[in-house]
């Protein structure tokens, strides 16, 4: 994911700091830098504000408030820090070569997608798991619960 490489006064003369700023392979042209930074925002605003808007939406009205809809909620907050903690980190990154969050959040950022993706793959599955007793009750005449 990101290698850490963190630039400062002390070791800006060693060879791997100063290749970090200079022009790589992965260099883009500043049009095409411009338009994947739009993108990605984009992607991020539509991310973020979809998701706090589900969560709202759910949280604030008291029909909304299922067993499944919790769950979703789950999905929506894993989603939103994948989004705000991961996605604009690793982009400035991508972009520029140079680590600029520092070392502590150099190691701890990577714990962001996996943290979303396993709650994402558990909550999915506890949906799945309550549909199927939901289903289930209702085949056998029981109460909806919903």
């Amino acid at each position: 994911m990101v290698a850490c490489i963190l630039t400062s006064d002390e070791n800006a003369s060693s060879t791997l700091e100063s290749n970090t700023t200079s022009i790589t392979a992965f260099s883009l042209p500043a049009w095409q830098l411009a338009l994947w930074a739009m993108a990605y925002l984009f992607l991020v605003l539509v991310a973020v504000t979809g998701n706090i808007t589900v969560i709202w939406i759910i949280l604030a009205h008291k029909r909304m408030r299922t067993v499944t809809n919790y769950f979703i909620v789950n999905l929506a907050l894993a989603d939103t820090c994948m989004a705000t903690f991961n996605v604009i980190f690793n982009f400035i990154y991508a972009s520029h070569n140079i680590w600029y969050f520092g070392q502590a959040f150099c190691h701890s950022q990577n714990f962001f997608p996996i943290m979303a993706m396993f709650v994402s793959i558990y909550s999915m599955m506890a949906i799945a798991v309550d549909r199927q007793v939901m289903g289930k009750q209702c085949w056998e005449g029981g109460s909806r619960r919903g």
